[in-house]
C-alpha cells in the first residue's frame, strides 16, 4: 500500500513537471508512465555517532557508516576517466549533508 501511494504521489508530481512545460520533448509518450529515480545521501550528521566517528567509518558497532567511502565511490562511478570501469558521467548523486561535503572536498587533490 505504501508504495502504491509513492508511485501515486511520484507520478502526480511528474505530471505537474510536464504539464509546466512549455513545450513536450520529441519522445515523449502520452501512453507512458515517465519514472525518474535520482540516487541522494542520507548522512545524518551526529545522529547516532560524532561526525568523525561518521566520516570515518568507526564504531561501526554503533551503526554501520562510512561517508568517506561513499562520496569517494560515488564520485569515482561519475568520474569519465573511470568508464572502463564501468563509470557513467551522466549519473547523476545529489549529496545533501554539506559539513560532510565540505570536509570531503578538502582532502581532494587537484585531479579530482
Amino acid at each position: 500500500m505504501l508504495l502504491g501511494a509513492f508511485l501515486t504521489l511520484l507520478c502526480s508530481t511528474f505530471a505537474l513537471s510536464i504539464s509546466a512545460r512549455t513545450t513536450l520533448p520529441e519522445n515523449y509518450h502520452s501512453n507512458i508512465t515517465y519514472v525518474h529515480l535520482i540516487a541522494h545521501s542520507h548522512d545524518d550528521i551526529g545522529w547516532l555517532k560524532t561526525v568523525d566517528q561518521y566520516y570515518a567509518g568507526l564504531r561501526n558497532d554503533i551503526q554501520w557508516a562510512n561517508v568517506k567511502v561513499i562520496l569517494d565511490t560515488s564520485m569515482r562511478a561519475l568520474d569519465p576517466r573511470e568508464v572502463e570501469r564501468g563509470a557513467d558521467p551522466s549519473r547523476k548523486f545529489i549529496y545533501v549533508e554539506m559539513g560532510f561535503f565540505w570536509r570531503w572536498g578538502r582532502q581532494q587533490n587537484d585531479a579530482m
